[in-house]
């Protein structure tokens, strides 16, 4: 449900009241649906944060002035207007996300439930349209928030350092319910991490969290080809492996190199144009129109392995997989991935996710450069 989809005020307003009133209507559904004292569940899932986005509908309908992000864009990317734009149209979004979760909460307190009700807030992972974003393995792809509210089980004001993966969510809410997790769940409950009064490090042991990808958008490459990375974060250090380094990361650049090359226009409104994997976007179509280091940097080819200090070099500038002083820690974190892809039986290791059913090695397939 998207309010920036407004052409002038009164449609604004319009779409504003439509999605407060379907809101609660969904959350009056499951609740009206529930028998008196009997538990229910209830998933909200809205698509605010994907794209497309109205350009400029951040400071048009939110009033998030772009200018204000001076200094704030991750240094990875050019930090230009419309750079600035488009990250305030995402941030509009997510105000949009916050007004559906206020309403809910309303609901819920009109019932008498709010206190009663275990409420988890997460998102997407990774802003998309935005190199290093959504889809990849950087820390603006794999981090997601995650705030919960349990009057009475969770002390308030508390901050969590250990790491959870969101598929951790299945068995912890099946611990809540003293139900058995079954043992086809690979995700770990973190119950532990809810109920404890301490911030920070809770368990020492979730001191990592495993992360992979393979493909977004279904033709970015011929034959249908994923970009394939496995990667672990802990809190010191980022490791990346891409398996296909000769492949694009994100996406062919069909058309691109040709004298028909895709106009800005195209390149902020249709995906499909080129680099398929990059979701259609004000910042996709300044860094195609104005290529610099961060287009290298963030667009072309990359090595096997990546590494990169999280503490000094909190935006992956630096990959240090090269450096004498780092093997060590290079050698670890490789292992680390390798165990869990033998552990796991990753598809991968036989190069299955580059073949049928996933992909399909009949198609034509233009020369990879």
């Amino acid at each position: 449900m998207y309010v920036g989809e407004a052409a002038d005020e009164a449609e604004r307003r319009e779409r504003h009241n439509y999605v407060i009133e379907r809101t609660r209507n969904e959350i009056k559904k499951a609740l009206l649906g529930t028998p008196d004292g009997k538990p229910f569940f209830f998933v909200f899932g809205p698509i605010n944060v994907h794209r497309p986005y109205v350009a400029d509908s951040g400071q048009n309908l939110w009033g998030i002035n772009p200018d204000d992000l001076k200094g704030l864009i991750p240094k990875f990317l050019p930090d230009v207007d419309d750079v600035r734009r488009d990250f305030a149209d995402y941030l509009g979004e997510v105000l949009a996300l916050d007004l559906m979760l206020g309403v809910m909460l309303e609901e819920l307190e009109a019932t008498g439930e709010l206190d009663n009700t275990l409420v988890i807030l997460s998102g997407d992972h990774g802003i998309p349209g935005v190199p290093r974003g959504k889809t990849e393995c950087y820390d603006l792809g794999i981090q997601a928030p995650l705030l919960m509210r349990w009057p009475g089980h969770i002390q308030p004001g508390r901050t969590v350092d250990d790491f959870v993966n969101l598929m951790d969510l299945g068995p912890t809410l099946l611990e809540l319910a003293d139900t058995e997790v079954p043992a086809s769940m690979t995700g770990r409950s973190f119950l532990e991490q809810i109920k404890s009064k301490q911030s920070g490090w809770i368990d020492p042991r979730r001191d990592h969290v495993f992360v992979g990808r393979e493909r977004h958008y279904h033709s970015a490459r011929a034959g249908n080809l994923p970009y394939p990375m496995r990667a672990v974060r802990n809190k010191d250090y980022l490791y990346i492996k891409n398996f296909k380094p000769e492949r694009w990361p994100l996406g062919d650049p069909s058309s691109w190199n040709t004298d028909q090359k895709p106009t800005y226009d195209q390149l902020h409104t249709q995906t499909a144009v080129t680099t398929t994997d990059l979701d259609a976007s004000l910042t996709k179509a300044y860094m195609f129109t104005h290529p610099d280091d961060h287009f290298e940097l963030t667009l072309g080819k990359r090595p096997i392995e990546e590494l990169y200090d999280i503490k000094n070099d909190p935006d992956h500038l630096h990959n240090l997989a090269e450096e004498p002083s780092k093997a060590s820690v290079l050698k670890e974190l490789r292992q680390q991935v390798d165990s869990v892809m033998l552990t796991t039986n990753d598809p991968r290791l036989t190069d299955s996710f580059d073949y049928l059913p996933y992909s399909d090695p009949t198609k034509p397939r233009v020369r990879e450069r």
